[in-house]
C-alpha cells in the first residue's frame, strides 16, 4: 500500500504538467509519464484523448462503484465502530497500546462514514471536470479516489501517481492501453 500526504495541491483545479525527460520510454519511444510540477508526482503519458474517454467512462462507472463498495466499506466501518473493536482487538504494527492512536483510528471510521456521500460527488465532479482538463481531473479523481478508498479496490489505479496496472489488464508499457 502506498502511503500519501495529501497536500492542497493534490486538490489544485489546474496544475502544470511536463513530460519526464529521463524517465523510461513505451515502447513507441515517447516518455512513459508526465510530471505534476506542483507535486512532483508521476502520471502515466497518455494522450488527453484517452485519459477523456476513461473519465467519460467514469462519470456511469462512479456512482454504481464507488456508492456500491463506499456503502460495503462503511457497514464494515461501522460495525467495528459499535463492537467498539478498535480497542479490544490487536493492531498490526503497534507495539504497545496507545488509547489515543486507536481513538484516533475510531474517529477516521466515522469521517470516512460520514464523508462517503461528498467523496463520492466529488470523484463525479472531477470526471466531468476532466472531460474539461483530462490530466487535471485525472489527478482529482486520483486523489479522492485515495482518500475514500485508501488504495483498495481503486477504480482507476492507472490514474494514480506512479500507476502500475490498467483496471483493464492493458499493457503498461504501450500507450494509451486500457
Amino acid at each position: 500500500m502506498n502511503v500519501f500526504i495529501f497536500t492542497s495541491n493534490q486538490f489544485r483545479l489546474v496544475s502544470p504538467w511536463k513530460q519526464e525527460e529521463n524517465g523510461p520510454k513505451y515502447l513507441d519511444g515517447t516518455s512513459q509519464y508526465i510530471v505534476d510540477e506542483s507535486t512532483g508526482d508521476r502520471y502515466w503519458n497518455e494522450t488527453k484523448a484517452i485519459v477523456a474517454i476513461k473519465l467519460f467512462s467514469g462519470i456511469f462507472a462512479t456512482p454504481l462503484y464507488h456508492l456500491a463498495v463506499g456503502v460495503i466499506q462503511a457497514v464494515f466501518q461501522f460495525f467495528k465502530i459499535i463492537t467498539f473493536s478498535h480497542f479490544w482487538m490487536s493492531k498490526e504494527g503497534e507495539s504497545s497500546y496507545s488509547f489515543e492512536n486507536r481513538l484516533g483510528d475510531l474517529g477516521k471510521e466515522l469521517v470516512n462514514i460520514i464523508s462517503l456521500p461528498f467523496v463520492v460527488t466529488a470523484l463525479e465532479a472531477s470526471a466531468v471536470y476532466g472531460l474539461l482538463m483530462p490530466y487535471d481531473g485525472r489527478k482529482l479523481y486520483a486523489s479522492f479516489e485515495r482518500v475514500l478508498l485508501n488504495d483498495y479496490f481503486l477504480l482507476f489505479p492507472c490514474f494514480q501517481p506512479n500507476p502500475e496496472r490498467h483496471l483493464l489488464g492493458g499493457d503498461p508499457l504501450k500507450r494509451d492501453s486500457f
